[in-house]
């Protein structure tokens, strides 16, 4: 006898749909969290990384840190800022650096980093000063020798800034080198930022100052890279309240460190 085949009605094929619609929405969040994870992983090992250039640098001059901000006229020579950590970094090749133009029919020279780009960020594009680099981080603009403008007495900043290895700073494992500069909170003071960490994503104030208000970069918040070279990820700035920065070394004691916090 001849077999008959067997055929789906419409309502069992509605019922294995809806069943797979179910499992992929179960699996989706699951998947998205994986990949986020990974991305932060990816990003954290960028700031390690970044940490094993930046001692070399300092060990190739005289402990000296690179500065938020530097005078090199073959960097910049307009006689009226210094360049940016970014700039010097990328066109130094202080990191492995790659430079091309990226957009068609365009003349503009981008530069950029692996380890400076966190995964996550999906338009790293910025300009510091006079280039157009790709970055995803904001270097503490009181580590180095130089700060700020040509215009400023550079004693001025003497007293505040971490220039030296060697120099006093006996918070090194709480002070930030390197972090999440891309996914902005404006949620300090209502909104008014203090300054302190060179903006990576274009939030200078005057070109000179920076924000350091806090990242949703990530779902545990910023990845952070300390001066003892740790790697955290953290959902608040830290800051000394004796002059309301990020040099933390300034601090006139453990007590006078604050954690300023993201808020829903």
């Amino acid at each position: 006898m001849k077999s008959r085949k067997r055929i789906f009605t419409l309502i069992e094929l509605l019922v294995v749909i809806a069943i797979i619609a179910v499992l992929a929405a179960m699996l989706l969040p699951a998947l998205n969290k994986a990949r986020a994870t990974a991305r932060s992983a990816v990003c954290i090992s960028n700031l390690k990384q970044f940490n094993l250039y930046w001692m070399a640098y300092a060990g190739d001059h005289d402990e000296y840190l690179l500065g938020s901000q530097v005078h090199d006229k073959s960097i910049r020579n307009d006689g009226t800022n210094d360049a940016t950590w970014a700039e010097y970094a990328l066109v130094k090749k202080i990191v492995p650096t790659a430079s091309g133009i990226l957009t068609a029919g365009s003349t503009t020279t981008t530069y950029w980093s692996k380890l400076l780009l966190c995964p996550a960020n999906t338009n790293p594009v910025v300009w510091h000063r006079v280039r157009r680099l790709q970055i995803s981080y904001g270097y503490n603009i009181y580590i180095g020798q130089r700060n700020f403008d040509l215009g400023t007495t550079p004693s001025t900043w003497t007293k505040q800034m971490w220039q030296k290895l060697s120099s006093r700073n006996p918070y090194t494992n709480r002070t930030t080198v390197l972090t999440d500069k891309w996914s902005y909170v404006a949620n300090r003071n209502n909104g008014a930022q203090p300054s302190g960490v060179t903006n990576a994503s274009g939030y200078y104030k005057n070109q000179l100052y920076a924000s350091i208000a806090q990242d949703r970069a990530h779902s545990g918040g910023q990845n952070s890279l300390y001066a003892d070279g740790h790697v955290d990820s953290v959902n608040y700035v830290l800051m000394e309240t004796d002059n309301n920065t990020v040099a933390l070394w300034r601090a006139t004691g453990p007590g006078n460190i604050k954690e300023f916090h993201i808020t829903p």
